[in-house]
């Protein structure tokens, strides 16, 4: 998420747990169905969940990356073959939503403003985890 992203609260709830995390807006409220995480409106809460938020809820949720493809800012004149480029774009999605990122998002497209212009999600995948000994 580049400088100047606009960013909005989501929420979900695993389980008894009603986790909230910040996201790039242009993401979440487009795929808000598929990733399972709902803008933050007035949500009034429930006295019998378990609220978790900030680094502690990303615990919770299933870490995903998009890779995106688009033209860059660019236009006639310019190299076509240096303006073809991806780049990714990590996200967090309900657990019981994981199977439907990886197969639903692929092909969607997306529009990150900021003069980019918009981009087309190629590829979904879940990254590896490292662990160091």
């Amino acid at each position: 998420m580049g400088r100047g992203t606009e960013r909005v609260r989501l929420w979900c709830k695993v389980g008894n747990t009603r986790i909230e995390i910040q996201g790039a807006k242009y993401f979440y409220e487009d795929f808000q169905d598929i990733t399972g995480m709902k803008v933050l409106n007035d949500f009034s809460g429930d006295d019998n969940v378990l609220n978790v938020d900030g680094n502690k809820a990303k615990a919770y949720l299933v870490q995903m990356v998009a890779v995106l493809s688009g033209q860059f800012a660019g236009g006639v004149g310019t190299n076509q073959q240096q303006d073809d480029s991806t780049r990714r774009f990590t996200f967090y999605c309900d657990p019981e939503k994981a199977e439907e990122c990886l197969l639903k998002l692929r092909g969607k497209d997306v529009d990150p403003g900021l003069g980019l212009g918009s981009m087309k999600i190629i590829k979904v995948y879940r990254p590896r985890r490292r662990a160091y000994a």
